[in-house]
């Protein structure tokens, strides 16, 4: 290297940390050639750096990375379930063969038949019966439980840890356990006594409806009905903008309907009871003497409340709060911001199938593309879990770690061409190049005439 021509050739690994004299910038230059003849050129260059600006750089991309690309855990609530769930992760992922194992230990002596029994049927006849089973509240709710806390640990053993969690009704209990709110044997014994006391309530012909309309329409529309027609009204859950579930009695809920001008673009969901409404009152008190046997803690991990829709706080070590738990809404669009706003940038629904992510992404559309948001759902039961698993792991752990952004550009910056190519001209047969020869390319391709026809000639520099 000398002043006039500043380039280096090293023979040897070499740092690059103090570039060139007198220069603020370094270029580097990566040649290979193909046996074919293909020959590929990349340059790269970088503003030069002292190794104590490198390192600062570094450690300030990590803590960027660290504050921007924050793992968020949502976990799916009750109608998501389905025989089978997680059946090749049982077969084939031992951590959550084994948590599938402690959850059956710890809810067997509470259920009449036993956890594995109605999750994986043995025939085709079990498990016909096991699904109608399995459709219930009774049992419904705390083998999604068991499913989702199975595989939230498979994807904490992977190196998938949660920086923020939140979950959908049911789905809260199992983002209170895995935020240390609650033991294990608490959350699943909570959840056990939590769907028999519902599912042993009277359905007082309750119904709940979805409909695409905001809070304050709907809300509108029930007063608009009046107190005296709408005794077991409210707002069940927001799930966006324009999408709220209304529970209540059947005539009631109809009336609410009527005045809302939605004719039939509404949908009846498929539930036994009138859940997050105050005809589901009288499973507070009986739940609250449930509560008052557990010992509840202070999150370890920020955890998003359903109830107010913000980050949670002493609250959720309040009985009272799991116990009202039953009748309040679900406030899952605030809840989804505020996720967001705590840093969450990769999104991984833990459940058995990605119920949340079609309404999580329509709560965040405003700021998801400039916030580079991703979506994940591991388990899918239209295709195989553990290839989503694999897929979550390795786009977390990516994300997570953060990646370095190329400014691509292809040298010299304009559309390549090859002076023997000519006139670039588009065809109805094809892509075609024309030109005239000089006499000696002429010559040249003569040459490689083998048998009447041109056989290879190198053309490419």
């Amino acid at each position: 290297m000398n002043d006039t021509f500043p380039v280096v050739f090293p023979t040897e690994p070499v740092p690059l940390v103090s570039g060139l004299p007198g220069k603020d910038r370094m270029v580097g230059d990566v040649s290979s050639f193909g046996f074919g003849g293909a020959n590929a050129h990349i340059l790269v260059e970088a503003k030069a750096l002292s190794a104590a600006q490198i390192d600062e750089m570094l450690n300030k991309d990590k803590a960027s990375v660290a504050l921007q690309n924050k793992i968020g855990f949502m976990f799916t609530g009750q109608g998501s379930q389905y025989v089978d769930m997680g059946r090749k992760l049982y077969d084939n992922e031992k951590v959550f063969r084994e948590c599938i194992d402690e959850c059956a230990t710890i809810l067997d002596p509470l259920l009449p038949v036993p956890l594995t029994g109605i999750l994986y049927p043995k025939n085709d006849k079990e498990k016909i019966k096991m699904q109608e089973m399995i459709d219930q509240t009774r049992f419904s709710q705390p083998l999604i439980f068991a499913v989702e806390y199975s595989l939230a640990q498979l994807l904490r053993s992977r190196g998938v840890t949660p920086d923020v969690v939140m979950g959908h009704s049911l789905g809260e209990y199992v983002a209170a356990t895995i935020a240390g709110v609650m033991s294990l044997e608490d959350g699943l014994r909570l959840i056990a006594e939590r769907a028999r006391i519902m599912n042993d309530a009277p359905q007082n012909d309750g119904v709940m409806a979805a409909c695409r309309l905001s809070e304050e329409e709907v809300l509108k529309g029930i007063a608009s009905v009046g107190e005296g027609q709408t005794k077991t009204v409210s707002v069940a859950a927001v799930n966006g903008p324009k999408s709220v579930v209304v529970s209540g009695k059947r005539s009631e809920v109809e009336a609410v309907m009527k005045a809302l001008n939605v004719g039939g673009r509404y949908k009846l969901l498929t539930v036994s009871h009138a859940f997050h409404s105050p005809l589901m009152g009288e499973t507070v008190a009986p739940f609250q003497q449930v509560l008052s046997t557990v010992n509840l803690k202070t999150a370890k991990i920020p955890l998003v409340s359903n109830v107010s829709g913000n980050m949670a706080g002493d609250e959720v070590v309040r009985g009272e709060y799991w116990a009202n738990h039953i009748t309040l809404p679900v406030r899952f669009m605030d809840g989804m911001r505020a996720m967001v706003e705590a840093g969450a940038r990769v999104i991984v629904e833990v459940g058995p199938r990605p119920t949340l992510i079609g309404m999580g992404k329509q709560c965040v559309q405003e700021v998801a593309e400039k916030m580079d948001l991703h979506w994940l759902g591991p388990m899918d039961p239209a295709k195989d879990d553990q290839d989503g698993v694999s897929l979550t792991i390795e786009t977390c752990l990516a994300k997570v770690k953060g990646t370095h952004q190329w400014n691509h550009q292809s040298f010299p910056w304009v559309e390549t061409a090859h002076p023997a190519l000519g006139q670039r001209l588009t065809r109805p047969r094809g892509l075609t190049f024309e030109g005239t020869l000089r006499q000696d390319l002429k010559t040249l391709i003569e040459d490689h005439v083998v048998l009447g026809e041109t056989r290879h000639m190198r053309l490419a520099g």
